[in-house]
Parts: structure tokens; sequence; C-alpha cells
């Protein structure tokens, strides 16, 4: 009997320690701020009774569990991916569930895959659209003419095309924003010689979509919070 009490312990802390790590890593892959992260993962681990350390780099996460017997260290390696907001919310929501007991670990997995196996909101065919878009107004900043709007929109639409190429093409994503570049620095030059548009204003609008912006902000608020190899390596990785 008490042999079955404790392999029946073992298997529920195990899975909670199971859980407790796809979640860090589902929050890691959606973008969330080392600091953040392992102050949620922390708590959680608090809440499930689990004593466990975290430490997070914007490439890998390690958790260290400790039980009353022995240490294990856990390694997940992940690739740095984009912010996604309503993902974060989502898993944010499912860890509050799970703190505050509303859920069983049961639920936890079926509800995860979910979350990370959901659709994007938006297809691939709205982004190209809001590619072209963003990099038309853009020109508006920097002072360009009729001409530039229309050659950074175009080019813009080309740049949402070569970032869903670089999704179904993990190669080609390795090197997507210098080909990105590339492409863009070319064809401007192409639309000046023959439409006298702005090469600097085109070039640069139709690139704006690819400008660190978030990713500086979350580099900044690391090094703030002292997480300086994270921050460092995202600031790194912005430019």
């Amino acid at each position: 009997m008490a042999a079955d009490y404790a392999e029946q312990y073992s298997t529920r802390s195990e899975d909670r320690i199971q859980n407790l790590l796809r979640l860090g890593e589902a929050l890691h892959r959606v973008g969330t701020p080392a600091h953040q992260l392992e102050e949620a993962l922390t708590s959680l681990a608090v809440r499930l009774q689990i004593r466990a350390q975290f430490f997070s780099s914007p490439t890998a996460l390690f958790a260290r569990i400790d039980s009353e017997t022995h240490a294990q260290t856990h390694l997940l390696r992940v690739q740095p991916g984009n912010v996604d907001l309503e993902k974060l919310c989502q898993l944010d929501e499912l860890m509050q569930s799970l703190a505050d007991n509303e859920i069983s670990l049961s639920e936890v997995t079926p509800q995860l895959d979910a979350i990370e196996n959901a659709p994007p909101r938006y297809g691939w065919k709205m982004n190209l659209f809001a590619f072209s878009v963003t990099s038309a107004a853009a020109t508006c900043f920097f002072g360009g003419t009729a001409r530039d709007f229309l050659a950074a929109g175009v080019l813009g639409l080309l740049v949402g095309l070569i970032l869903r190429v670089a999704q179904l093409k993990h190669r080609v994503g390795l090197m997507v924003y210098p080909i990105a570049g590339i492409v863009v620095a070319f064809l401007s030059h192409v639309a000046a010689m023959q439409f006298q548009t702005t090469v600097y204003v085109v070039s640069l609008s139709s690139l704006v979509v690819l400008l660190p912006g978030l990713s500086l902000t979350l580099a900044i608020s690391e090094l703030a919070t002292q997480n300086l190899l994270a921050g460092t390596t995202r600031l790194t990785g912005a430019f």
C-alpha cells in the first residue's frame, strides 16, 4: 500500500513538472521577456509545491527541480520566435487557472495543445496586405512622393512574400533579413531609374516592418531588470 501511494505521488509530481516545463517552453516561444517568464514559472512552481529555479535566455530555458533526495536540471532549447500577444494572454490565463486549481493537471495538456496549434487570427493574405499598407504609409513620414508611395507599397508586399516563404522553408528563414534587404535595395534603384522615385525613402519604407520595435523594448526591459545575458543577447539579435 505504501509503495503504491509513493508511486502515485511520484507520478503526480512528474506530471506537475512536465506541465510546468511545457508551459515555460510555450511562454518562451511566444516572446515572453526573461524576467517575466522566470517570475511566472517560479510563482506557479510554488503553488504546485515544486521546488524549482529557472533561468531564461532568448534561445534556451533552464530549470532546476529539487526533490528530497536529488536534483534534476532540465535544458529546453527553444528557437526565438515572434511575439504573439494573443497566445501570450491565453497561456497566462491557463497558468492562472492551474495555479488557482480551477483546472486539473489532466486538462492542461489538451488546452495547451489547442493554444499552440491554433492558426493565426489573420491569414497570410491579410498579412501581405498589412505589409504593403504599412510600407506605403511609411513614405509619408519620410517626405516621399506619390510615386514613392506606390513603389514602397509594391516592395512591402514583396517583403511580405519573402517572409511567407521563410515561414515555409527553414533555410530561407535563417537568411530572411539579408535576402529582403538585398532584394529591396536592388529594386529600389531600379524603380528610381525607371520611375524617378527616391531610393532611400522607398528602400527604408519597404523594410520598416523588419526594423526592431518590440524586440528592442523587451531587450531594454530585460537589461533594466538585471537579466543581463538575455537582454544583451536580445539587443544584439535585434540589430
